[in-house]
């Protein structure tokens, strides 16, 4: 499942009304602190640029919202990635929006995720061997 994070049920629900208006299979999850968006993966490529497109609009316009109220002690400011523990927990590396707004102009939301995964991964094998070992 592609899994998509909200901390508004009002952004949330903008992107469950347009995902409606497509042909795709998702399921509303996760609790009050963490609304969650899981769509099925097997879409085409087209579809999930589309998604992935539309995601990215209304972070934008969310993050765009939080810095317009001028103080940033009276809201949260952070994105949660999640990836998969060694023994499979599901957890999350929390990163500040700006840093995710800087990172997701150069790869996709998913491709972040991949990136999160595989630094994960590492840390848990704990390889020290120098990379010309390995």
């Amino acid at each position: 499942m592609l899994e998509y994070i909200f901390f508004e049920a009002g952004v949330r629900d903008r992107f469950a009304a347009e995902l409606d208006s497509l042909p795709v299979k998702f399921q509303l999850s996760g609790s009050n602190d963490e609304l969650l968006v899981l769509v099925d993966e097997d879409i085409d490529d087209e579809l999930e640029e589309t998604i992935e497109s539309f995601y990215e609009q209304l972070m934008r316009e969310q993050a765009s919202a939080i810095d317009a109220l001028g103080n940033p002690h009276e809201t949260i400011h952070i994105v949660g990635i999640q990836y998969t523990a060694a023994d499979g927990t599901l957890c999350q590396v929390r990163l500040s929006p700006e840093l995710v707004n800087r990172i997701t102009r150069c790869l996709s939301n998913e491709e972040l995720q991949q990136l999160v995964q595989t630094i994960a991964d590492d840390v848990a094998r704990a390889d020290q061997r120098p990379l010309c070992e390995q």
